[in-house]
């Protein structure tokens, strides 16, 4: 996956559509066709409150940041599937931090040339009709500087690309 995708779909509908209890307290989300790493999206996940299970909607950051690493070290946006459950960058998610990413379709640049020129076209990859996709992804949690409230980021898992998506490229969104 090449950094970009798309979520059509307004954050009440996510909602309604996934039958989610609910969503963060502030939750807003406006139809969007370039979500872009290091912005606040959509993502769902499960999590107890109390002794009740509750699959909720929220906005992270996207571009994984573990609770240890440095405040300028790399965000990684995607986690390859072979090597999250050994990479010590996503291993702690892999095994307790595991959440949805809702989209609508993802981009995928080619390299060409046109007048002997290197340029890159954009693919958009979707499901037929433009159905809601749903995408695995990884959470982390860490403390800004000082700051008493926890900050949430996530990565995409991705795989072998295959059918009509590994025509465009070798690897897409698990």
């Amino acid at each position: 996956m090449c950094g970009r995708y798309s979520f059509a779909v307004s954050g009440a509908a996510l909602v309604d559509v996934l039958g989610l209890d609910g969503a963060e307290p502030g939750f807003e989300w406006e139809p969007a066709y370039s979500v872009a790493p290091r912005t606040r999206a959509p993502v769902v996940r499960d999590r107890l409150i109390g002794e009740q299970r509750v699959s909720e909607a929220f906005m992270p950051t996207w571009g994984l940041r573990p609770s240890w690493a440095k405040e300028k070290g790399p965000r990684p946006i995607n986690a390859r599937l072979e090597t999250a459950a050994t990479n010590g960058m996503f291993r702690s998610a892999f095994a307790s931090a595991r959440a949805l990413v809702p989209m609508t379709g993802y981009y995928e640049w080619q390299e060409a040339l046109e007048d002997g020129k290197k340029v890159k076209n954009p693919s958009y990859v979707h499901a037929p009709g433009d159905e809601l996709l749903l995408a695995a992804g990884l959470l982390a949690f860490h403390r800004q500087d000082g700051d008493e409230q926890w900050r949430t980021t996530f990565t995409i898992i991705t795989r072998t690309g295959e059918d009509a998506a590994g025509e465009v490229h070798d690897r897409m969104p698990v």
